[in-house]
């Protein structure tokens, strides 16, 4: 039920007989890193292992699909500064959008995949999976759930699917680049699969169109109502306690210290995660990351604050119980126990109405506090006499103030090409608006670019020049690095987008830059012809290291024509996806000055052209 390694590539998988046609994910955080390993889950199945830092033939061919096939949502703003940079990042520019909200004090927080499926065999239904989570798309190791949901494209109108239609036409309403319009057509048409036990499902999107959080209705009283919430208020604490009859609450000890719970709650009912399980887990090999939702919770009617005080791992599920008698109704999703998920914020819960004894609160008390490995997942909440004080409400107040009006500026930018194919990027900016408070100061940098070229940010400003000078095309980045520095020490990073066209050509240096030798060709066209071996094409660690390592391979040590022949009698868009690679690589060179695609190897794939026209 709680997992702190929730296996994208298990949920996701497609079935027997269909492939991945399109994803729609929305997170409130992102993590850089994370997107360089979704794609090889949503389109292979592979489970999700960012702690791998070898791009694959097969992943590297899930990456150039992004583009065509996956849109994903984000707060703008919300993109953490990585632990390194690769060009190979091009690839998701376009289907990264960043949601700016109205006021700072509210956040676009649901944390939901759509995914489309269509079959091999034409004759079959296309298919979908849902998935509704509480998890963001970072490396966080903390405890998080989810509920997946199968389903089938059917002739019947299914009208409990109209507020997942409704969610999606707002993420369609905001976005750049539009979702497929097939998605739109079909969300109504999705049959959901429903186990033995469930009775029946229900989507709940809050924050637009009148939608609210349906576990905080007036005059709704349950029997009893369990609450897992990493972040509570006491507002909405008050509300639950006066909607039931038992309230039962599993959160964090630092959240609860920050209430007084002695007079509001249950001393029998109340639990918080274990310390002790965090602390296990600290020696694990993973990599760690901060998950920067909590700068939601914790100023102006909790809003969520930042994660400094847990490095490491720590709960993170939203997770509700409504009971009345043998019923139990599960919601699971981004909403935590605080007012901005009222409908303040962007949210998504999925409810679950069960008719199953081991659903009931009873039992998931039971299953929640029973002994693993020698500690129970939660334990009794230890009181304390002396309530803990948020000295630093107002900091965090202006820094989330500070970040939102960043995150609003319209950065333009434009490039200029310099002799021995150089360029430099010129940034511009409006600052009128933006106000920099005393003893802190901006500074940006383009994302590919050292941090020691950083320039200040002046505010006030009718328009703000900036230029970086002599990158490389295949270093060229819509991204840039925004540094705050508070007080004595304190940074944070955040990434942007700016607003710039690049030439086509820059992606083809990028795709050269992983594709960069004939011999690195015929492995890479090997591989997505036959699937019967993945092979390493670049090392994240050694990313500017020019060395090519292997045995060299020409044409005539590797069996393409025998793939080839298989492929365009099984499978002709293996065909096509080697044309568009060929294609790319036309007429360039590698670091010997040699070409990669030669006139004999185009001359060898011409009799295969034809069977990529035909998909």
């Amino acid at each position: 039920m709680l997992d702190h390694r929730m296996n994208f590539g298990r949920a996701l998988r497609a079935s027997e007989g269909y492939e991945m046609d399109h994803a729609i994910g929305t997170s409130y955080s992102l993590s850089l890193e994370a997107l360089m390993f979704i794609p090889i889950t949503l389109f292979f199945g592979e489970d999700f292992n960012p702690s791998e830092k070898v791009i694959t033939s097969e992943m590297f061919e899930a990456l150039t699909k992004v583009p065509e096939h996956v849109q994903l949502f984000c707060q703008r703003g919300k993109i953490a500064k990585p632990g390194f940079y690769h060009n190979i990042l091009a690839f998701w520019e376009k289907s990264v959008e960043q949601i700016q909200m109205d006021s700072h004090l509210q956040s676009f927080h649901p944390k939901v995949w759509l995914v489309r499926y269509r079959p091999f065999d034409k004759r079959l239904p296309i298919k979908y999976k849902f998935l509704c989570t509480s998890r963001n798309l970072t490396l966080s190791r903390d405890w998080d759930m989810a509920v997946q949901m199968d389903g089938e494209v059917k002739k019947t109108t299914f009208k409990k699917n109209k507020p997942l239609f409704d969610f999606v036409s707002m993420l369609n309403d905001r976005a750049t680049k539009k979702i497929n319009p097939l998605v739109l057509e079909e969300i109504m048409n999705i049959e959901f699969d429903l186990d033995q036990d469930q009775l029946d499902y229900a989507f709940h999107p809050i924050g637009f169109n009148g939608y609210k959080n349906p576990l905080l209705v007036k005059n709704k009283k349950q029997e009893k109502l369990l609450a897992i919430s990493p972040f509570i208020d006491v507002t909405t604490l008050k509300e639950h306690c006066k909607n039931s009859n038992e309230f039962y609450l599993f959160s964090n000890a630092y959240d609860l210290s920050l209430i007084d719970t002695k007079k509001l709650l249950d001393k029998d009912k109340t639990f918080m995660f274990n310390p002790l399980l965090d602390q296990a887990f600290l020696a694990e090999p993973d990599s760690i990351d901060e998950d920067d939702e909590q700068t939601d919770n914790n100023i102006n009617g909790n809003i969520e604050t930042d994660e400094s005080y847990n490095p490491s791992m720590n709960l993170h599920a939203k997770f509700y119980i409504e009971q009345n008698e043998h019923l139990a109704n599960w919601f699971i999703g981004s909403a935590n126990c605080t007012d901005p998920a009222k409908e303040r914020n962007i949210e998504f819960l999925t409810e679950i109405k069960f008719d199953n004894p081991k659903a009931t609160v009873e039992e998931v008390v039971a299953e929640l506090t029973q002994p693993l490995k020698g500690q129970g997942l939660f334990i009794p909440y230890l009181n304390s006499d002396e309530i803990a004080k948020d000295e630093n409400k107002q900091s965090e107040a202006m820094l989330r103030k500070l970040i939102f009006d960043l995150a609003a500026l319209n950065f333009k930018g434009s490039t200029t090409q310099k002799p021995a194919q150089r360029f430099d990027l010129e940034i511009t900016v409006s600052t009128l608006n933006l106000e920099i408070p005393a003893n802190c100061s901006v500074a940006i940098v383009p994302l590919s670019a050292n941090i020691v070229h950083q320039q200040l940010l002046e505010p006030k400003q009718q328009k703000q020049v900036f230029v970086f000078k002599d990158f490389e095309e295949s270093m060229l980045t819509p991204f840039i690095l925004c540094t705050i520095n508070y007080g004595e020490g304190f940074v944070k990073q955040l990434v942007l987008d700016i607003e710039i066209e690049f030439d086509d050509s820059r992606m083809k240096k990028i795709f050269k830059s992983i594709i960069s030798n004939q011999e690195k060709l015929f492995l890479y066209l090997s591989a997505i012809l036959s699937k019967e071996e993945t092979v390493p094409l670049l090392d994240l660690a050694e990313a500017n290291s020019k060395k090519t390592k292997g045995t060299s391979r020409t044409l005539e040590t590797m069996p393409l024509y025998e793939k080839l022949l298989v492929a365009a009698s099984r499978d002709p868009n293996k065909i096509k996806i080697a044309k568009k690679t060929i294609e790319i690589l036309t007429n360039e060179t590698d670091e010997n000055g040699n070409l990669i695609i030669s006139k004999a190897f185009e001359e060898f794939f011409d009799v295969f052209k034809p069977y990529a026209d035909e998909v």
